[in-house]
């Protein structure tokens, strides 16, 4: 389950924006019982900051990965306290589940 950091980081590189904060919630009891078969629902909670494109960017390369993604919530925010602090910069946080193997 620890390549899935790494997947995080390979999408931060590839499409220009900056991860603020990545955190892999813990695995439900029901999905621990069901890794006998061989895969789990793992829950993230990702920041990531970047101009409204890249932030699209990095959505579509989320979804279009090999890898089953989930998006259960999502919210953008623009950076800083005033339009002109981070000019276009926006922050998109979010809640999601990656299918993986234990």
């Amino acid at each position: 389950l620890m390549g899935f950091f790494q997947f995080f980081y390979k999408l931060e590189a590839d499409t220009g924006t900056k991860l603020i904060d990545l955190r892999q919630n813990n695995i439900p009891a029901r999905s621990a019982a069901k890794a006998k078969a061989g895969y789990v629902n793992v829950g993230y909670a990702v920041t990531v900051r970047g101009d409204y494109v890249r932030l699209l960017d990095f959505l579509r390369r989320l979804e279009s990965r090999q890898r089953f993604c989930r998006i259960m919530t999502a919210s953008v925010a623009v950076t800083g306290s005033s339009p002109s602090d981070r000019a276009g910069e926006l922050t998109l946080t979010l809640g999601l589940e990656l299918l993986g193997q234990p």
